[in-house]
C-alpha cells in the first residue's frame, strides 16, 4: 500500500518500488537503464548545448554553475527538482495551477535527510521572489543543499547536468 506522509496540511502519497522492481501503485515494472561511461558523457555534451551561453552574462553564469558543480559533486547523493514537488497534483480539481505548494519540497527534503540520503534541491530563481514566492525561512533551512538556477536559464538543464555529472563518481555499494 502507498504510503501517507503529513506536513502541516500537507499530505502526500508516495509508493515505492520493490527490491524486484515494480511500484507498488500500478504493478508495473520498471526497465533499469545503465548507459556507458561514454553514453553518459554524450549525454552530458548534449545537455551543455542546451544551457543558454550565447551573451557574455549567460556563458559566466553557466561556468560558474560548472565550477560549482564540481566542487559539490560529492556532497550530494538525491536530487531533487524543486518545482516539480512544489507543482505536484497542481492539476487537481480545486488547485490552482499557478500556486506552488512549497511545503511539498520541504515535506520531501525532510524525509530524504531523515533516510540518512544528502539531497540537493534545485528551483529556478523566479520562485524566490518577494511577493508570492518561497518563505525565507524554508530559503535559510535549505541553504546548504540548494542551488537557485539564475534567471535567463532552464533549471532542468542544471539539476540534469548535475545528475549525470554525479552518476559517473564511483559507487559506495
Amino acid at each position: 500500500a502507498a504510503n501517507q506522509l503529513f506536513h502541516g496540511n500537507t499530505q502526500l502519497e508516495f509508493a515505492p518500488l520493490l527490491e524486484s522492481g515494480v511500484c507498488e501503485c500500478c504493478q508495473q515494472k520498471l526497465l533499469s537503464v545503465e548507459p556507458s561511461k561514454e553514453e553518459v558523457l554524450l549525454l552530458i555534451k548534449d545537455t551543455e548545448g542546451l544551457a543558454p551561453t550565447l551573451t557574455p552574462e549567460k556563458n559566466v553564469e553557466w561556468k560558474k554553475f560548472l565550477v560549482w558543480e564540481e566542487a559539490n559533486l560529492q556532497r550530494f547523493d538525491t536530487i531533487v527538482d524543486g518545482a516539480n514537488c512544489s507543482y505536484f497534483r497542481s492539476s487537481a480539481p480545486g488547485v490552482d495551477h499557478d500556486d506552488p505548494q512549497y511545503e511539498h519540497a520541504e515535506l520531501l527534503m525532510d524525509l530524504l535527510k531523515q533516510m540518512g540520503r544528502k539531497p540537493l534541491l534545485f528551483f529556478h530563481a523566479r520562485h524566490f521572489k518577494s511577493q508570492g514566492g518561497i518563505h525565507k525561512h524554508l530559503e535559510a533551512k535549505w541553504k546548504p543543499n540548494l542551488c537557485i538556477v539564475p534567471h535567463g536559464h532552464n533549471d532542468d538543464v542544471f539539476w540534469l547536468h548535475f545528475s549525470l555529472h554525479a552518476s559517473l563518481l564511483p559507487s559506495e555499494k
